[in-house]
């Protein structure tokens, strides 16, 4: 695949910037997960949209809450947006509590919440039953990452129209095997998207990137 795919390279215009809507990314994933272009934004691995996440909705000395141990970027991009980070202690067993996690938020009115489902690096996973209870009694932005999502199953993306406060994050960095070439995307209401789109770097993916994460998209029944 990627043989082939490297012949292409020498179409590109490089004189040019990539797309900054990256529709024709947009348009795989829409096919991949059904849903619309107005509920997309992708960038520079899911990595970046935790940052911009956290950029947009977390003020100084606003708390963001998760579990812990979880992904340790949480906290990073907490910490350098001045944001206080909350973590939940799991259980021995690695399991949670989301009834603590709920009790902590209304302790603490979080501004975002992080679910890391399934967990990275317990790989717990959260049913869609314990998440809708989390968006339904928090005031909070929850924020499901789903980065190894494809190796399991509740994924919460058909539920982003049904929630004012719920974002997904997805990566091709997992399943994908593409860590190399930096792309993941968020997919949430087209209100959320809006905003986020105002913060979001102008030309945050490059052309080749973007090429690679499209014909990943087309052979994906050679993936799974």
């Amino acid at each position: 695949l990627f043989q082939d795919m490297y012949k292409d390279f020498s179409d590109f215009n490089m004189n040019l910037y990539p797309d900054n809507e990256a529709c024709n990314l947009k348009e795989e994933i829409k096919n991949y997960l059904g849903v619309d272009h107005s509920n997309i934004v992708v960038g520079n691995g899911s990595s970046e949209m935790i940052d911009i996440v956290i950029k947009t909705f977390a003020d100084k000395d606003e708390f963001v809450l998760s579990f812990n141990p979880t992904f340790s970027m949480y906290s990073v991009y907490s910490q350098m947006h001045s944001a206080k980070f909350v973590g939940v202690e799991c259980n021995e067993d690695f399991s949670v509590n989301i009834d603590k996690l709920i009790e902590k938020s209304k302790e603490i009115n979080p501004k975002i919440i992080f679910l890391c489902n399934p967990n990275n690096p317990t790989g717990y996973l959260l049913t869609k039953t314990d998440i809708k209870e989390v968006l339904v009694n928090t005031n909070s932005i929850i924020v499901v990452d789903e980065a190894y999502m494809e190796f399991a199953e509740e994924s919460m993306v058909d539920e982003i129209n049904n929630y004012n406060n719920l974002v997904v994050l997805r990566t091709f960095s997992k399943a994908f095997s593409l860590a190399a070439i930096r792309v993941g995307y968020m997919i949430a209401n087209e209100s959320i998207i809006r905003i986020i789109e105002k913060v979001k770097s102008p030309y945050n993916l490059n052309t080749i990137s973007q090429f690679i994460a499209i014909n990943a998209l087309k052979n994906k029944d050679r993936v799974f």
